[in-house]
């Protein structure tokens, strides 16, 4: 048992780590530097309520609830400590404990390609890193497809290991010039993994130095992005890869450590082998004569089934009565996949028409929308 106390989305997984910041109120502390004073989502009792909540206490919020343990009604509930268990958090479910969850990492490690770009991920202690390197190679929607899937495996799990937090290193120089749906395609990317980003994400260098047309319209075009989905992270746009390393080492050293080690359960833990792998540790035995006499036996035959009625509907009563017809198979019933609206991942609800000049979908604004921006710093050595 830990004093932070850790809020498992379900089932997605990723972890949302409340450290203790004053007696008996626990905040989030799983998210950037650049962040703290922005977002304060505070985790205490509430006397007006005579239960435990997550109140949103960030200077820009209306201190809404945001979530409440599910337990029984008018039960007693410790003054001193959260209860554990199920709690709802805008509307989604979340598994609470005060035992750090352990999630191990990909295994094997994920072989990220793509023919536009050279991309190679490594872990060091607590801190991933992903390193690109684009080239000229012009970018298909395949191909975009394709590293986005695999980048997602990668931030999904990083979610899941409440102590890993990534850094991006990417190299632009030789990047070709991407369609604008390819642009659309990376910010809906964004949006869709905003939860895993923020919580993981603590910073972004990006090399690019420009020379010529095409130069400066990259710059143009990062600009625009940073603009539409500013990072909830540190990012630097830098002219070689030393500035690079700095800015990178600069932002994470506060994060360098070993990885927690697995609990003795997981380590215990085997994968199973292969059925073709298997091999008898002693000579077969013969059959039990019991099997030849299960094999003379006749087969067993099939029970029969049913075929389900076919429905039908009366017509209107204009056309002659008695005259039926088989009703239309009807239409599978499909649930609108939610949005993951723990928080809003966009403008921080400052510019929502720029999604509209756009033509991207304009998020929903609430008083939860990350206000991030403000920390983005651009080295003025191009």
């Amino acid at each position: 048992m830990g004093d932070d106390i850790y809020f498992i989305e379900q089932p997605a997984g990723i972890v949302f780590v409340y450290s203790p910041f004053e007696t008996g109120s626990w905040k989030l502390s799983r998210l950037s530097d650049c962040q703290r004073k922005k977002l304060i989502w505070v985790l205490h009792y509430l006397q007006e309520k005579s239960s435990w909540v997550l109140q949103d206490q960030s200077p820009s919020s209306k201190k809404e609830i945001m979530g409440l343990p599910v337990v029984a009604e008018n039960s007693e509930q410790d003054l001193r400590r959260p209860p554990m268990g199920m709690w709802r958090v805008n509307g989604y479910r979340f598994e609470v404990t005060d035992r750090m969850p352990w999630h191990g990492p990909l295994s094997p490690p994920p072989m990220i390609q793509s023919p536009f770009a050279t991309v190679q991920y490594s872990e060091s202690g607590n801190i991933g890193r992903l390193d690109t390197k684009m080239n000229g190679t012009a970018i298909t929607d395949e191909a975009l497809e394709e590293l986005l899937g695999q980048i997602t495996k990668l931030v999904h799990n990083l979610g899941r290991r409440p102590t890993m937090v990534l850094v991006l290193h990417s190299d632009a120089q030789e990047c070709a010039m991407p369609a604008f749906k390819h642009i659309k395609r990376f910010l809906d990317w964004i949006q869709e993994n905003g939860p895993e980003l923020f919580l993981v994400g603590r910073g972004s260098a990006i090399i690019l130095r420009p020379a010529g047309i095409l130069g400066h319209t990259l710059v143009g075009i990062i600009k625009m992005v940073q603009k539409m989905l500013p990072p909830p992270w540190p990012e630097a746009i830098v002219s070689n890869s030393e500035e690079a390393e700095a800015f990178l080492d600069e932002h994470t050293s506060v994060y360098k450590g070993a990885a927690p080690a697995p609990p003795p359960a997981a380590e215990a833990a085997k994968p199973e082998p292969a059925t073709d792998d298997l091999q008898p540790s002693a000579p077969s035995q013969p059959m039990p004569k019991m099997c030849g006499v299960m094999q003379d036996m006749p087969p067993i035959p099939q029970e029969p089934c049913l075929t389900a009625p076919q429905m039908f509907h009366v017509l209107p009563t204009k056309k002659p009565s008695g005259i039926v017809q088989p009703s239309q198979q009807p239409q599978p019933f499909v649930e609108a996949k939610p949005s993951r609206g723990f928080f809003d991942y966009c403008c921080g609800g400052r510019s929502p028409e720029i999604c509209v000049t756009t033509g991207l979908s304009a998020p929903r604004m609430n008083s939860r929308t990350l206000e991030i921006g403000e920390d983005l710093h651009i080295k003025q050595s191009l």
